[in-house]
């Protein structure tokens, strides 16, 4: 993926995060269970990791970080974590 400049509200909640006073949103989502458990009733985290990479292609800010650019000219670019991995989410 190319880089593509952060939209200026996402400059700005990235302005906002500081590791003294992290700005952090959260966001809370309502699914059917039932197909996520095991037999014992807990959850099968190696498929979701699956589901969720199987569709990596088609959400490729997924995969991404913002980088500032040289000489702070600018908004902040997205560009590809050379060290994401799915297993860490």
């Amino acid at each position: 993926m190319p880089p593509r400049r952060l939209s200026p509200a996402d400059t700005i909640l990235c302005m906002l995060d500081d590791p003294a006073v992290p700005f952090c949103i959260g966001a809370v989502i309502r699914l059917e269970g039932a197909p996520l458990l095991d037999t014992e009733g807990r959850i099968r985290l190696g498929f979701v990791r699956e589901m969720a990479a199987a569709t990596l292609d088609h959400r490729p800010l997924n995969r991404c970080v913002p980088m500032d650019v040289p000489g702070g000219v600018g908004r902040p670019v997205w560009v590809e974590d050379p060290g994401f991995a799915i297993a860490d989410h």
